[in-house]
């Protein structure tokens, strides 16, 4: 990882069966997504790593300084796409990351008289 990566974990999802326990749906099929594209774990600004379960948030891209953009976490039964069953049960969680421009505010100076 970068030095000066940020990473950062998610909640994890978990299927809820009801009335009863049952893991007939199988597995959850996770789609991280920066600014509604789909991203891996090489990605920049920002990857995601499904073994570890963190998101890395790194850039020197000057387009991304002063801007906030919108990332997401899709889940979906690995055995019950969207694309095959429209009607399948799917979340998406999102939130937004603020990258601040790094060369204010980069010194702290309290003069002593």
């Amino acid at each position: 990882m970068l030095d000066d990566a940020k990473p950062f974990t998610y909640t994890p999802y978990v299927i809820e069966t009801s009335p009863i326990y049952h893991d007939f749906c199988g597995d959850l099929t996770l789609t991280p997504k920066f600014n509604s594209v789909a991203i891996g774990s090489d990605d920049r600004p920002l990857s995601f790593d499904v073994t570890s379960n963190f998101f890395t948030v790194f850039t020197e891209d000057h387009n991304y300084f002063n801007v906030t953009v919108p990332y997401q976490l899709a889940a979906e039964l690995t055995l019950y796409r969207k694309n095959t069953y429209p009607t399948a049960d799917s979340k998406e969680s999102s939130s937004d990351i603020f990258f601040s421009y790094p060369c204010i505010n980069l010194f702290k100076f309290d003069p002593t008289v």
